[in-house]
Formats: structure tokens, C-alpha cells, sequence
């Protein structure tokens, strides 16, 4: 706690942090963990209905550092963060 100008009692503000990479390799240490990935993307599907534009036209212009598609590769994982007020 900190005292503000106006003399009331604030808290102060935290940043929690939670690695990328270790929550992925936790993720990936699970039981099927990539095979039901894989079940979500190929098999539950909602008809007329947008759920992930992972093949649309700007991930089609991506491309690895060799040159090669990042959509082209059955196991590309992409990662979108929110940034929330």
C-alpha cells in the first residue's frame, strides 16, 4: 500500500507475468493435447459460421524464413494476444 497526494491508501498495481513458452510446453506435455487441436480445426466446424480465419488471405502471404507459407505445415500453431484494458 501506498499513500496517495489526497492522503487515501492505494494499492499498488501489479503486472503478473506468465511466460509464452512455458504455458506452451504445458499445454503440450498433456495427454492428446495436439490431437485434439487437431479434432477442433478439422472436425467441429459451425455451418455458415466464422470461428478462425487462420487460412485467409494475410496468413497466405506469410511466409517462414526459408520462404515456405506458415499454413502450408499440418502443424502450424498460431498465437493471437488481446491486449485488454
Amino acid at each position: 500500500m501506498r499513500v496517495s497526494s489526497s492522503g487515501a491508501l492505494v494499492d499498488r498495481r501489479q503486472y503478473n507475468y506468465h511466460s509464452v513458452k512455458q504455458a506452451l510446453r504445458v499445454f503440450f506435455l498433456r495427454p492428446d493435447f495436439e490431437a485434439r487441436i487437431c479434432h477442433w480445426n478439422k472436425e467441429l466446424k459451425v455451418e455458415d459460421t466464422m470461428c478462425d480465419v487462420y487460412n485467409g488471405a494475410m496468413w497466405k502471404e506469410l511466409k517462414d524464413s526459408n520462404g515456405v507459407s506458415f499454413i502450408q505445415d499440418p502443424r502450424s500453431l498460431m498465437l493471437t494476444l488481446e491486449k485488454r484494458p
